[in-house]
């Protein structure tokens, strides 16, 4: 027993400091592997939701900023406000990021968008444009008096896409919506 003693002794001078940086083998040494093994999937998990709560948020971002844009180019003048087409496409390729006229494929389609082009008579509040708007084809028909008429656009776009992953007990796609109303420019 001494003569094990005095051969680690003689081992660690022989070593120098170094020796105290190394890891003995004991029963503990594949414990932080075990762990990570039983971490990593909530990791991964975690990981795949903040994902999933990123595209969301892009998604919500993008298909309002295609309403804000077909209202945009709706308020330019009567003529555009009265193109209803011309709206739609202004906010589909707004959203889906083609050229003008072949923006078909991605996050909207024309049936997912709706434009009202309404008026209303102007009782010098400021707010003739808020919701909700009067039915759609009223600029023909009003009369206002002596009081001017505001011409209104508002564009509604909505939109539903799936997560990239299908849990048990969570929502098999996610909605979208988006809301802008503008006053339309006299020319």
């Amino acid at each position: 027993m001494e003569r094990e003693r005095a051969k680690r002794y003689k081992k660690a001078e022989r070593d120098g400091p170094f020796r105290s940086a190394r890891q003995a083998h004991t029963v503990e040494h594949g414990q932080a592997l075990l762990e990570f093994a039983f971490v990593l999937p909530l990791l991964c998990l975690l990981m795949v939701g903040i994902v999933e709560i990123g595209r969301a948020a892009r998604m919500s971002i993008v298909v309002t900023n295609s309403a804000t844009a077909g209202t945009e180019f709706g308020a330019q003048g009567s003529s555009n406000a009265n193109n209803t087409s011309g709206i739609q496409n202004a906010a589909l390729c707004d959203a889906n990021g083609g050229n003008w006229g072949s923006c078909n494929g991605g996050i909207l389609t024309v049936d997912n968008i709706a434009v009202t082009h309404a008026c209303r008579c102007d009782d010098g509040s400021g707010l003739s444009c808020e919701r909700p708007l009067p039915a759609d084809g009223t600029c023909n028909t009003i009369s206002c008096g002596s009081e001017p008429v505001v011409e209104c656009i508002q564009v509604t776009t909505h939109a539903t896409f799936p997560p990239l992953l299908n849990w048990p007990g969570l929502p098999t796609s996610f909605q979208s919506n988006g809301n802008s109303i503008m006053r339309v420019q006299r020319q």
